[in-house]
């Protein structure tokens, strides 16, 4: 028997994986589809966003994580719940129990609870709404940006270097390799 959620396998007497809290199939049936991640969120929050989900009809499913929780929805209504969320957070967060909502609070932030959150959204030009990126994926963006002006700059340095070397094959080298490094780095995508 194996969960068609998470995949993990389990011996014939359980009926229910404990993780995902789903009814275990027979080693041969299909996995269920997992889903497109929400966002990683309090486990209070997110017991209360799958529910928010599944009265929207969307199907909504939890995945533990070492860090919180993990809400899965259909990908192609994942956007613009995740809008919705970012506009109504306060409401989310207000409607959790006293002893919940004061400890979800207490975790700080532009949107407590949510530990993955986008920065914003908005409305675009054709009326639907949009997410901003996550600063953790700004970060991941910005580490690509460094590369090209890195080997740039590297070329240059070695281009220097070659003026100065003297003659030789070194200095043939050196120069060599500083108009490669320039060139790669002037083409690397940024």
């Amino acid at each position: 028997m194996r969960c068609s959620s998470c995949g993990d396998e389990y011996v014939a007497g359980l009926a229910v994986c404990p993780a995902c809290e789903v009814a275990l199939v027979p080693e041969g049936a299909p996995l269920r589809p997992t889903g497109a991640p929400v966002g990683r969120f309090h486990p209070a929050v997110a017991r209360h966003v799958a529910q928010l989900a599944a009265r929207r009809g969307l199907d909504a499913r939890v995945r533990p994580h070492d860090h919180g929780d993990v809400v899965l929805v259909d990908p192609a209504s994942r956007d613009v719940f995740r809008a919705q969320l970012v506009m109504d957070w306060a409401a989310v967060v207000g409607s959790l129990e006293d002893g919940e909502r004061d400890a979800v609070q207490a975790l700080g932030g532009t949107l407590p609870g949510w530990f993955d959150a986008p920065n914003g959204a908005w409305v675009d030009r054709d009326g639907r709404l949009r997410v901003a990126d996550s600063t953790e994926d700004e970060a991941a963006d910005d580490e690509g940006r460094y590369v090209g002006p890195g080997l740039v700059t590297i070329g240059l340095l070695l281009g220097l270097f070659a003026w100065y070397v003297g003659d030789g094959e070194l200095r043939f080298l050196a120069a060599v390799l500083a108009v490669a490094l320039v060139l790669v780095g002037v083409f690397t995508p940024r």
